[in-house]
């Protein structure tokens, strides 16, 4: 796929080109996590590419807390975009502790 904008879980999601653009087979794991986030719950999207899963958790489940990371630069730039709160670097080393 090109990049540009694609519907992911009915989330419009944008694609900036070097990014990993999400792929259909991802949606079934994006929808079950949606149906294990407790509204007060906080999800955590290591290696977010786009911001695919965390742009559903978060769209799903609003008052819940979902945080993303990426270690591209320009990964972390298209999740923020796509209305994620990401933070840069390696697995989980970023997040707040």
């Amino acid at each position: 796929m090109a990049t540009g904008a694609l519907t992911f879980c009915g989330v419009k999601l944008f694609v900036t080109p070097g990014v990993y653009v999400p792929r259909w087979q991802t949606e079934p794991l994006a929808r079950r996590a949606v149906t294990l986030l407790p509204s007060a719950g906080v999800a955590e999207d290591l290696c977010t590419g786009v911001g695919a899963v965390a742009a559903v958790l978060a769209a799903a489940v609003p008052t819940a807390q979902v945080l993303a990371t990426d270690l591209d630069r320009d990964a972390v730039q298209c999740a923020r975009r796509n209305g994620v709160e990401v933070f840069e670097g390696c697995l989980d080393d970023p997040l707040p502790r």
